[in-house]
């Protein structure tokens, strides 16, 4: 009954139902806790009944949605806080689960409401997890273990299951990582091998670079360079590598010799600039040394 309640997102009656000592640690055969109900299927009963029953159509609206969750977050947690780290029998958080919708949205109607709820979903879970960590419930450590945590199947985190979307889950990712990764970057690999940003890189690189390198303008250029170097060469794992001389433009000598890594779908790093265009089947790379201008050279790719 608790599990149906959250699922319906009936908030009212989920803490009545807390207060009379329901077990908030039911699950269902696939092991999913009440959360994950909330997390994972709300919007979609809201939806239901907001389109068939007059009475609760008022539900299917974004405002009341949110409000409902947040009551029975609230709720579930104050009951059980070790609930936001439960994992169902795919190993699955109830952070994944509010992931895979936004993954899955274009499968339903009204894709961008669905986006936008469950990026509200993941992002009213985060400010929990660092409000029980402020009263001592959960320490640094567990909410990060949390959010690193990986499914079984495929080895992703709720981090990767949002680098493969643009722009939701590029905007909840963004979020996730200013609140817990400040100056840092989030290296676990997937079953695939992948980080986060070769994922991220892979969905779309442009807003990658923005996503991972925004809001660090005032850093000291050098420890900038070196975290741009050490991402780029996460993309390039275990391709061919080659060394070449790039000519600098008029004025310039030649820019300094590094190591182009290429790949299919990515371009190279330079030994000073890093560079994200990739043109017809060649790298192009622009000069840089000596003063160096515009003048390019186009490198074939080795594959």
């Amino acid at each position: 009954m608790l599990f149906l309640a959250c699922a319906f997102g009936k908030a009212s009656f989920v803490e009545g139902l807390l207060q009379n000592n329901f077990n908030a640690c039911v699950t269902n055969h696939h092991g999913e806790t009440c959360l994950h109900a909330a997390a994972g299927y709300m919007y979609c009963r809201m939806a239901m009944m907001g389109t068939k029953l007059k009475v609760v159509q008022h539900l299917s609206k974004r405002s009341s949605r949110e409000k409902a969750f947040e009551r029975i977050l609230q709720a579930l947690t104050n009951v059980y806080p070790k609930i936001l780290a439960a994992t169902d029998n795919n190993g699955r958080t109830p952070l994944h689960s509010s992931a895979a919708n936004i993954l899955e949205r274009f499968r339903f109607g009204e894709f961008h409401k669905r986006a936008v709820f469950f990026r509200f979903c993941i992002q009213s879970m985060i400010r929990r997890l660092l409000k029980l960590e402020a009263a001592g419930i959960f320490t640094r450590s567990e909410v990060l273990w949390i959010v690193k945590s990986p499914e079984y199947e495929t080895g992703d985190t709720v981090l990767h299951m949002l680098a493969r979307d643009r722009p939701y889950g590029f905007e909840t990712l963004k979020f996730i990582i200013d609140l817990l990764f400040p100056g840092n970057l989030p290296y676990e690999k997937n079953k695939e091998n992948k980080t986060v940003f070769n994922i991220a890189w892979e969905t779309n690189a442009d807003g990658a670079l923005e996503l991972f390198f925004s809001g660090r303008s005032e850093e000291p250029e050098q420890k900038h360079q070196e975290q741009q170097q050490q991402l780029l060469q996460q993309c390039y794992e275990g391709t061919n590598t080659y060394d070449d001389t790039v000519e600098g433009g008029e004025g310039g000598g030649k820019a300094g010799y590094g190591s182009l890594i290429g790949c299919e779908s990515w371009s190279m790093c330079s030994s000073r600039n890093i560079h994200t265009h990739p043109t017809d089947g060649h790298w192009k790379q622009w000069g840089g040394g000596g003063g160096g201008g515009d003048k390019t050279k186009k490198l074939k790719r080795k594959i």
